[in-house]
């Protein structure tokens, strides 16, 4: 068990005092924020174009283990310099999100009202019967 001075000296503010800094380098920081790294760390980043209107703004998609992990504006871009638009930036949102809703589709019998949730396999499966 830690004693209260070597609680103290773990607190950044302590840190800060004693060291008189300013508080903006790694003195502010606790060993839970040293400890912490970003999710795109170690990924692979591959450059593409954002998919909306036509302009052209680069984007980079960071995936690990072939799983998206990010997509974030292309600051080499002559055209975007990194920024994008709010449709452009939520390319990842609409990606992870479409994943999730193809998996599900709703089905609904002509004979019956029941609407039934069942996987798009299944789905294709029961159009190509109909027909």
């Amino acid at each position: 068990m830690l004693s209260i001075t070597g609680l103290l000296l773990k607190w950044p503010l302590i840190r800060q005092i004693r060291e008189r800094a300013d508080g903006t380098g790694m003195e502010a920081m606790s060993d839970k924020t040293r400890a912490m790294h970003a999710r795109i760390d170690n990924a692979q980043v591959v450059r593409s174009v954002c998919p909306y209107c036509g302009v052209g703004c680069g984007q980079l998609i960071y995936h690990k283990n072939g799983k998206l992990v990010s997509i974030e504006g292309d600051p080499e871009s002559p055209i975007s310099q990194g920024n994008l638009c709010p449709k452009g930036a939520a390319s990842y949102q609409l990606l992870t999100l479409l994943a999730a809703v193809v998996t599900a589709v709703l089905f609904a019998n002509d004979l019956s009202e029941e609407v039934v949730a069942i996987r798009s396999s299944a789905a294709r499966e029961n159009l190509t019967d109909a027909s």
